[in-house]
């Protein structure tokens, strides 16, 4: 089919004629080894050859001539009917998306949906309303539009978080069932450690208000991996399935590639499993090996013995000792590879005698049953290097309760930096 001139339709006999086609791209779960929704993705076509108009030529015609509402209703018409003839026992979850144009409609009914999908014999629960809210402006009408819809008993979706004017306000406001995460986001997050990061918070968000996360246009093996690595709970994306007009037919289709990723999949999380273990163990080995030199040392005799002990720095960040009250007794230990990112002071590391009486490494490290401290993992505003300190304390020759800290590189941002100096 090709894609024809704005010039060469009219939007009004498009939606007069129902001249739409609808298409389906699943939506997968691998922990269920199935597919668990569909999302409908229609299009507007012209007769006699049936050629397909893109879809935001579609909806940006039918903006212009104020036929928002008929287009999105008509839009929702065809995709529910389809949806229709779907074995109910195959628990499969539609998706629809929604025109934020419509929300400024004044004739809009709120009920029209519920009415239609009743009518049809299909559940509310079985269907999820997807809303940019990035492109909405009005929060009082997209508050409201939501509240109703869940009133109704619809799931409510949030599409394309992450991008455009998508906020935290929004997420409190909406409260959404299912985030959907965008393309541009998971489009080479196995290689990106930025997009990495963003990703892995919106999950924890997500997870924090008890939300599902979905990775959109999933179009390699490799960011399904990292993917599901970061806690991704459910997949759409090209790499499984294109859309299709056959619904049915195309999730069908999909199963191979699902085994074949849950394959691919045991191997991939065994080496993360194993990769993680032995970085944790080095870490602890490196830990233990300063404890044995510093145990029972003299104070005085702190800065050579941290020196000249045989350990790898290449993989520590900072180097810190704290005494009984959590101040900072000794330099930093600063490898080579871990330089400031920025110059500027805010940025430049705390030196002796700074107060880290209230910081989780050195309180944790007090209690008698947690003689190390192991932190979550964080990006230091200093190298900007994705570390994870190990805390642990130790008694001095004077019989003073010392503590020793060390944030362990898990990821270093300054080879990155050097390397693309070096390109350009």
């Amino acid at each position: 089919m090709q894609e024809q001139e704005p010039a060469q339709y009219n939007i009004a006999d498009i939606i007069d004629n129902g001249a739409v086609v609808t298409y389906f791209q699943p939506i997968i779960s691998l922990k269920d080894k199935k597919v668990v929704g569909i999302e409908a993705l229609s299009r507007g076509i012209i007769p006699p050859g049936k050629d397909i108009i893109p879809p935001l030529d579609l909806i940006s015609q039918a903006n212009k001539s104020q036929l928002s509402l008929e287009l999105d209703r008509l839009f929702r018409k065809k995709a529910l009917h389809t949806y229709q003839k779907i074995d109910p026992a195959a628990e499969v979850l539609l998706f629809i998306n929604m025109n934020p144009k419509i929300l400024d409609s004044e004739d809009l009914e709120l009920g029209w949906t519920n009415r239609k999908v009743r009518a049809l014999g299909l559940r509310s629960d079985q269907i999820a309303i997807e809303i940019c809210e990035s492109s909405i402006t009005d929060t009082e009408k997209l508050i409201k539009f939501v509240e109703n819809y869940r009133r109704h008993g619809f799931i409510i979706a949030m599409d394309d978080y992450g991008t455009n004017h998508s906020n935290l306000e929004r997420i409190i406001q909406i409260r959404p069932d299912i985030v959907k995460i965008p393309r541009e986001l998971i489009d080479g997050v196995h290689t990106d450690f930025y997009k990495e990061a963003i990703v892995r918070s919106i999950i924890h968000l997500t997870r924090n208000i008890g939300a599902v996360t979905i990775a959109e246009g999933v179009e390699s093996e490799q960011d399904v991996l990292k993917c599901h690595e970061l806690g991704i709970d459910l997949y759409q994306g090209f790499y499984f399935a294109r859309p299709s007009q056959c619904c049915i037919g195309s999730y069908q289709k999909c199963r191979e590639t699902i085994y074949k990723t849950l394959f691919k999949l045991s191997g991939h999380m065994k080496q993360h499993i194993q990769e993680k273990r032995d970085c944790h163990l080095g870490f602890l080995k490196t830990c233990k090996t300063l404890l044995k030199k510093l145990d029972l040392a003299a104070v005085e005799d702190f800065d050579t013995i941290l020196n000249s002990t045989d350990i790898d720095q290449r993989n520590i960040d900072c180097l810190y000792l704290l005494n009984d009250d959590g101040r900072q007794i000794h330099k930093i230990n600063l490898a080579d590879t871990t330089r400031p990112y920025h110059q500027y002071h805010l940025f430049q590391r705390i030196g002796d005698n700074s107060d880290h009486s209230v910081k989780d490494y050195f309180v944790l490290s007090f209690y008698e049953d947690a003689d190390i401290y192991i932190s979550d993992e964080f990006v230091s505003y200093t190298s900007k290097n994705y570390c994870k300190t190990i805390s642990a304390k130790f008694i001095s020759a004077d019989g003073q309760q010392h503590t020793l800290c060390i944030d362990f590189i898990l990821h270093n941002m300054n080879n990155e930096k050097r390397q693309r100096s070096a390109i350009c």
